[in-house]
């Protein structure tokens, strides 16, 4: 049963009535005197319960009573099942009205209620004890109180024990509240204070820990006084360190580099923090109440009803519950400052309990760039809408704020076509797929944006559906402002067409090329075949015939002439042989790239000092007739260029597979050349519109007396 119900035996109440005798506050509010619950007492009149032969007698009384001076009397007073009960009623008058204790004074009741008393009291969930009003000894201490206290009452027998275990700050102290203490017991023993005044003490349990209590005294008859211990050491503890606390709130509040103004309207106080005193110092002194503070205020064009807004967060306060937070929507004020000029603060307020927090934010110099931002707005747009070129824009809510004249021009559409950016890419982009894409864009812009981790104009090209259906090639060159986007768009139809067009042409010349390189190795093919089939037999039959005349004359005069003849004839037949060979080696047909290379290298060494490695890592069959064709072309083409200009001593030729691509490199240690000066030679440009007949790619890099090396690469596919 909760210990608050203990009160209910005695009947014991308080009330505080007015002059009139009009019940304004009753104590406990749980009980129910004279069976009444508090409800139906408070409001009426306190007359109306006593018994009429009294109420001439308490009326009198109550004109009689002065201040502070406790009074009591015997009454008896009707219940509302209309019995009779008698109690002593101690008065005092304070500045409110009067308070009346209501002690019940029924013996034969009080007996039976002092055992059901004790019956609950042993189960109550605070510590209670029971004390003699004749000789001030405990006779009673329920279990909660050895528990939390450690004595029970054969351990203290007297009152003044008490002494003992309470602490003082000196022994002055110690006899002061004692004797304190003392007249107080007495006093409730006459009946003056009952049900009286709660003390707080500090106490030292068994144990010899120090506890605060509440001790609250019931007088439950004319022999026994309870006393009820109410354990208040976290919470005393806690208002310490909130008063602590707020000590420390407030000068940090005081010193805080934002100016702050607080109005305490339970006490009508003004905290005005040091740097709020610097900006209205000289309006601090004309400021009395709150409620002043408003005809300071200068409303603005943003804020034109900023007083009503604070005068109604004043009325806030006051309807504000105990221990809630109300927050107030921002506003501007202007104020004239100590140096006398006129600034605007936006007002961030907030109601805790009974005070009203203002936190001002100067402003004024972003309210100055914000005009001068609609001013370069209005210019912008004017600018904007007779420029040759389509510009629009929209902000980050996806809202189009603006069209040029140009843009409707260039796309058909004006803002009433698309006045949003969904809208812009469902006419524009009807393909769904094109228009996740172009919306994802924006919207990682946007984020890159917010996230300060954009640093170059993106920009983007788009194939775009105009108004009247025709399609467009774009670009769009975005630039942001604020949470504006702009937009610059720039027709490049004709321009994508005519680079389509010329992408077309190479295409065309390449495969030209392509076509009449094939030819053109057709054909030296022909000739070598020519030459070293028809040329040569006829030289060697024209051979054999000289050297058939020659034996048939036998003669000595002319075997010189003889030797000569032949001579000039097998010098012809070797130099068909290498114009045949030139044209045409037969040993890359025959027996492959390897081979030809090989051979190749072997010829070129005959006639010069360079020496030369070749390195082959896998077969070149995996290579088609094409290709191998090609690289020897390439080789052949560069060891040109490397014996004519390079004076280099030694040359790597490489074929090897990397990763999935196919490598030709040809390495020299060579005097170099710089690749970006301008030449002559068509070597270089040769050797490039044969990789690509092959859809390989060429890389040559140089060194000034490092060398060169020239890599083609191929994909493997090929």
């Amino acid at each position: 049963m909760n210990y608050k119900n203990l009160y209910k035996l005695t009947r014991n109440f308080i009330i505080s009535v007015d002059s009139k005798g009009i019940i304004l506050e009753l104590t406990p509010i749980h009980s129910k005197p004279l069976d009444y619950t508090p409800k139906e007492l408070i409001g009426s009149c306190f007359f109306n319960y006593i018994i009429p032969t009294s109420s001439v007698q308490i009326k009198k009384q109550f004109k009689n009573l002065k201040n502070n001076k406790a009074e009591k009397t015997d009454y008896k007073f009707i219940t509302k099942k209309n019995k009779p009960e008698w109690y002593k009623l101690s008065f005092i008058k304070d500045k409110s009205g009067i308070v009346i204790y209501c002690n019940e004074i029924d013996a034969l009741k009080l007996n039976e209620n002092n055992r059901i008393f004790k019956s609950m009291a042993d189960n109550a969930p605070i510590p209670i004890v029971g004390i003699n009003y004749h000789d001030l000894s405990l006779n009673y201490s329920n279990k909660r109180f050895i528990k939390d206290i450690g004595f029970d009452y054969s351990e203290i027998r007297k009152f003044k024990e008490w002494h003992k275990k309470i602490i003082f700050i000196d022994d002055d102290d110690k006899k002061r509240k004692g004797i304190e203490r003392q007249k107080y017991i007495e006093k409730m023993v006459q009946g003056a204070f009952v049900n009286g005044v709660v003390l707080r003490r500090n106490i030292i349990t068994k144990s010899g820990e120090v506890k605060k209590f509440e001790i609250d005294f019931s007088v439950l008859d004319k022999t026994n006084l309870y006393v009820f211990f109410y354990d208040i050491t976290d919470k005393h503890f806690a208002q310490k360190l909130m008063k602590e606390n707020e000590a420390k709130v407030r000068m940090l509040l005081e010193n805080l580099p934002v100016p702050i103004l607080c109005f305490d309207l339970t006490n009508n106080n003004i905290l005005v923090n040091n740097k709020q005193k610097e900006i209205i110092s000289q309006i601090i002194s004309k400021i009395k109440t709150p409620k002043d503070f408003s005809k300071f205020i200068i409303t603005n064009s943003s804020y034109p009803n900023s007083i009503k807004i604070f005068l109604d967060s004043l009325k806030k306060v006051n309807s504000n519950k105990p221990e809630s937070i109300i927050n107030i929507p921002d506003y501007e004020i202007n104020l004239k400052c100590a140096d006398k000029k006129e600034r605007v603060f936006k007002i961030k307020s907030t109601i805790i309990e009974a005070t009203l927090v203002m936190i001002f934010k100067d402003v004024t110099e972003e309210r100055k760039a914000l005009i001068l931002l609609e001013e370069s707005e209005k210019n912008f747009r004017a600018l904007a809408e007779n420029m040759p070129t389509a510009i629009g824009a929209y902000d980050s809510k996806e809202k189009i704020i603006f069209l040029n004249t140009h843009f409707t021009l260039l796309t058909g559409y004006t803002k009433d076509d698309i006045p949003t950016l969904k809208e812009w890419y469902k006419q524009s982009q009807p393909d769904p797929k094109s228009r996740r894409e172009d919306y994802l864009f924006w919207k990682n812009l946007l984020a890159d944006y917010k996230n300060i981790t954009t640093t170059v104009k993106p920009i983007i090209m788009r194939k775009v559906r105009c108004k009247n259906g025709t399609l467009k090639d774009l670009n769009f060159l975005f630039s942001i402002a604020k949470e504006t986007f702009y937009v610059q768009v720039i027709d490049v139809t004709e321009e994508r067409n005519a680079k389509m067009e010329l992408e077309k042409s190479h295409n065309q010349l390449r495969s030209l090329t392509g076509s009449l390189q094939n030819e053109i190795e057709k054909e030296r093919k022909y000739i070598s075949r020519e030459i070293h089939d028809e040329l040569g037999q006829q030289i060697t039959g024209l051979k054999m015939q000289v050297s058939n005349i020659y034996k048939k004359n036998n003669n000595e005069n002319i075997k010189e002439e003889y030797q000569e003849i032949l001579n000039s004839i097998d010098h012809s037949i070797k130099t068909v042989r290498n114009i045949s060979t030139k044209l045409r080696p037969s040993i890359l047909d025959d027996l492959g790239l390897n081979a030809a290379i090989e051979w190749h290298l072997k010829e070129i060494s005959k006639t010069s000092s360079i020496k030369f490695v070749f390195k082959n890592n896998f077969e070149e069959n995996e290579l088609t007739k094409e290709i191998q064709l090609q690289f020897f072309r390439i080789l052949q083409e560069s060891i040109t260029n490397i014996i004519r200009h390079a004076n280099a001593t030694k040359v790597e030729i490489n074929l090897y597979k990397d990763k999935q691509q196919i490598c030709f490199s040809i390495k020299d240690n060579g005097k170099g050349f710089d690749l970006d000066a301008p030449t002559n030679s068509l070597g270089i440009l040769l050797m490039r519109e044969r990789v690509l007949t092959i859809n390989g790619e060429l890389k040559i890099e140089s060194f000034i007396n490092k060398g060169t090396t020239i890599k083609v690469w191929l994909p493997e596919k090929n």
